[in-house]
């Protein structure tokens, strides 16, 4: 192995070798992202050197330059941004995940390491009933980035969960009670699904499901209080349902 030997990786393209000093300490550079790296001699001779920076998850995501693969709970971050990039990512997502089809993931956070750094400043990462939710703090967002996301419980995620592929044509939470009349039904945030008085208008049953998704969203965000943030707890508690 000399200076200026291209080596063709298992996994990553070419690297050219930039410095070799002894069997130890060898520095090559990837010729497709110029990422540079340190290694072993018989790990560039076997092709088992790592580009950081190539994007290998839905041609977008990438390790970083930062390795925090030693962190104990680094898979667990892993496999949630994993996740985030391939709901939003993949070619088929519209078939499985509709409410996806024109969600993103900001560039910042194409880089596994910068969202590593932003899930371990929220003590409640890790908790497996916590979940990522893009549009609590701003209603209608459509993109997941260190301002707009934040953890909450999967219970409050779940209040946010429309269904829009279920209920058909008629405004949220409404559904056809008879020929001539409408009805509103929502789950009262513990399970029990609410049904309403039928009402002449759409737009009747519709107010009669506003009123009460918003009292239960208060009611959920009063039960966990103690545990979300400032700026969660406010967003739940001022949120307002629209007619979609």
């Amino acid at each position: 192995m000399r200076v200026g030997d291209i080596i063709k990786t298992k996994h990553c393209g070419e690297l050219k070798i930039l410095e070799y000093t002894d069997s130890r300490n060898v520095v090559g550079v990837f010729t497709s992202t110029g990422y540079v790296v340190n290694g072993r001699a018989d790990s560039f001779r076997h092709g088992n050197i790592r580009d950081r920076l190539a994007k290998t998850i839905c041609g977008v995501g990438f390790l970083g330059e930062a390795d925090h693969s030693s962190h104990p709970l680094y898979v667990n971050v892993y496999d949630r941004w994993r996740n985030m990039l391939i709901r939003c990512n993949q070619p088929s997502k519209d078939a499985f995940r509709p409410s996806y089809l024109d969600c993103s993931v900001c560039s910042e956070w194409h880089d596994l390491s910068k969202f590593f750094i932003w899930c371990i400043t929220h003590p409640q990462w890790n908790d497996g009933e916590w979940e990522i939710e893009k549009d609590i703090l701003f209603k209608g967002n459509r993109v997941y980035s260190p301002e707009t996301c934040c953890f909450v419980p999967t219970k409050v995620n779940n209040l946010f969960v429309k269904r829009a592929k279920l209920r058909g044509d008629f405004a949220i939470g409404v559904t056809r009670y008879s020929k001539s009349k409408f009805r509103a039904q929502c789950q009262d945030g513990r399970g029990v699904l609410a049904r309403f008085t039928p009402r002449m208008t759409e737009l009747e049953a519709f107010l009669d499901y506003k009123k009460f998704k918003e009292s239960v969203i208060k009611s959920v965000a009063l039960d966990y209080k103690l545990v979300l943030s400032d700026n969660v707890y406010n967003a739940l508690v001022a949120y307002e349902v629209e007619i979609t």
